[in-house]
């Protein structure tokens, strides 16, 4: 089944994707687009868009490893040889429904290793929370910052003390372990095969 597939994946799964390449657990190639694309909903969607097209014309099919990153990610997964895995974010997909419902429900916002080396990028840049505004706001919505250690990089503790600090949370790290994201990817397969039967 991994014969003419491509997967197109958000780059905040770089890592844990070459390492399951690596180990021979998938072997098809990737395509990443930046993460910081989901500042842009709208740009997401055309380039998404572009490489589904580009890849569908050369006759493969395409896993899109997203969640709803943006108003129009339904419409993208409906086309014939394409399939999305499921999950509302990276996070949902990376921890499992169940793990992940209970971090949100504890408050948690979500920082994956390519984010939290970036959040000043991220977070003043791009969303614009800077200073007392910044603070008040994620404050509001949330309770912490929870980092999820993957295993690949060394945990950034100046990284992430700098953004609790400039954010206003407390932080705590959880390690997880690639299963989830192997599940997501193999159901999302097995779902594409039934549906070329």
């Amino acid at each position: 089944m991994s014969s003419n597939m491509i997967c197109l994946a958000c780059s905040v799964f770089r890592s844990e994707l070459e390492a399951l390449r690596g180990g021979g657990d998938i072997g098809f190639p990737v395509r990443y687009l930046d993460s910081t694309f989901h500042l842009d909903p709208t740009e997401l969607h055309r380039r998404m868009d572009s490489l589904i097209r580009s890849e569908l014309e050369r006759g493969n099919r395409v896993l899109l490893l997203y969640g709803d990153c943006h108003a129009r990610m339904n419409e993208q997964e409906l086309a014939p040889g394409v399939c999305r895995v499921r999950g509302r974010n990276c996070f949902e997909i990376l921890l499992g429904s169940d793990q992940y419902r209970i971090f949100r429900g504890e408050g948690a916002f979500f920082l994956l290793p390519e984010w939290v080396t970036r959040w000043r990028e991220i977070f003043q840049i791009g969303f614009g929370f800077d200073g007392q505004v910044g603070k008040d706001f994620m404050r509001e919505m949330h309770t912490k910052l929870l980092y999820l250690d993957t295993g690949r990089m060394p945990v950034p503790k100046e990284h992430l003390g700098a953004a609790s600090d400039a954010l206003g949370l407390p932080w705590e790290v959880v390690r997880i372990v690639p299963d989830h994201l192997s599940a997501a990817i193999g159901e999302a397969i097995k779902r594409m095969a039934e549906h070329e039967r």
